[in-house]
């Protein structure tokens, strides 16, 4: 993913559209964009990003031709495994069967969680403009959509081991609430918090909005959404392809250290009570 994103900015700042050295960056920017996908499927946002960008820019047009004529040749190994595999995962690995059949409207929610831990300590500043409020509004309704259809059943407050993942939500609001009742309310009061964080982060972004977007629609097909596989991809797409970059400094470096070790202690004293 890292090597992507240097073949990329390298690539579009090469100015030398009819050097070899401009064919080599495309081609390795092609590899490592479509090796992503074989290390994860979720990784298919890279290639994407990718392609749209080259596509995209003002370069010559056999360039163009070039790349989509290697994501193709390089597509083709994953073609095979879906045959082998008769669906796009291998079916023998657990929740992948149901991958696509069920829509989890629910886990939009804990993937605003998930996603605004990692977005809340890069924030700056909010200006609640017409558009942020429309789309304010429009969280609004899918909390409301949910708790009229219950998709986050009692079961789902009570229990742990109900379903996997959910992230630090789900598992803080067994460690403080008791009350199922109250647990709900913690927890869609939650995913309001977590949506503000995100449109803060946003700033009406069109780029990292359709970042997030997929990662979203991805957690809905998904059967267990887990915190442990959005944290390490989140930091470095957000130090990478998101366009808010962050500015790579001592003092930022120490807040996120100390950020993400706070996490990870308070995650080992969790699973030690729960185990012991």
């Amino acid at each position: 993913l890292l090597l992507t994103f240097l073949f990329l900015n390298s690539f579009l700042k090469n100015k030398n559209e009819n050097s070899y050295k401009i064919y080599s960056q495309l081609f390795l920017l092609v590899f490592f964009s479509s090796a992503c996908i074989y290390f994860d499927q979720k990784l298919l946002i890279i290639p994407i990003i990718c392609f749209v960008k080259i596509i995209m820019c003002k370069k010559l047009v056999i360039l163009k031709i070039f790349s989509a004529f290697s994501y193709f040749i390089l597509s083709l190994p994953y073609f095979y495994l879906i045959i082998l595999w008769g669906g796009i995962l291998p079916t023998h690995v657990v929740n992948h069967p149901s991958l696509g059949k069920v829509l989890y409207l629910g886990h939009i929610g804990y993937a605003c969680t998930i996603i605004a831990f990692n977005l809340l300590q890069l924030i700056k500043s909010f200006f609640l403009r017409k558009k942020n409020n429309y789309l304010i509004l429009l969280f609004l309704a899918y909390l409301l959509f949910l708790l009229i259809f219950s998709f986050l059943s009692q079961q789902d407050f009570l229990n742990i081991n109900y379903s996997l993942g959910k992230g630090f939500i789900h598992k803080f609001s067994l460690v403080l609430f008791q009350d199922p009742s109250i647990r709900s309310i913690f927890i869609y009061f939650s995913f309001f918090v977590a949506w503000i964080i995100i449109l803060i982060f946003l700033e009406n972004n069109v780029n990292d909005s359709l970042i997030l977007f997929y990662f979203f629609i991805l957690s809905i097909i998904t059967k267990s959404i887990f915190q442990e596989y959005f944290d390490p991809l989140m930091l470095v797409m957000i130090f990478t392809f998101f366009s808010s970059k962050v500015l790579i400094n001592y003092k930022n470096s120490m807040i996120l250290f100390l950020y993400l070790s706070i996490f990870l202690i308070s995650s080992n004293i969790y699973y030690y009570n729960l185990l012991n």
